[in-house]
C-alpha cells in the first residue's frame, strides 16, 4: 500500500505504507506528492475531529437525560458538617474522628 491509500475502517481514517519507496529514497523529497500527503493529513485530522465533535454532540442530550435519571434515583444524600468539639477532637458523618492532638496537628 501506498501513502496515498487511505483507509476508512471503524469511522477513522488512517494512511498505511513505508515512509520511504525505491530502497529508501525519501517520499517527502517529491513537492508534489509531499503537498498531496500534506493534504491527506489534514483530511484526516479534520475527519477524525469532525467525527468526535459530531458525535459528542449528538451524545450529550441522552448523557443529559442519564443524569437527571440518576440523579433522581439516587439523590444526594444530607450530611452532617464537619465540627470541632469542645475539648478539640474532630468529628464528621460516619465515623471519622480526630483525637485533639490529631486535629490541632
Amino acid at each position: 500500500m501506498g501513502l496515498d491509500r487511505v483507509e476508512d475502517g471503524d469511522g477513522l481514517r488512517r494512511c498505511d505504507g513505508p515512509a520511504t519507496v525505491d530502497g529508501g529514497t525519501a517520499v517527502l523529497a517529491d513537492p508534489e506528492r509531499r503537498a498531496a500527503i500534506h493534504r491527506l493529513h489534514h483530511a484526516i485530522v479534520d475527519h477524525t475531529y469532525g467525527v468526535a465533535r459530531d458525535g459528542w454532540a449528538r451524545a450529550l442530550p441522552g448523557l443529559h437525560a442519564a443524569w437527571e435519571q440518576l440523579v433522581e434515583k439516587y439523590p444526594g444524600r444530607a450530611r452532617a458538617a464537619p465540627r470541632t468539639q469542645p475539648d478539640g477532637s474532630w468529628v464528621a458523618d460516619g465515623n471519622r474522628r480526630l483525637n485533639p492532638e490529631q486535629n490541632s496537628e
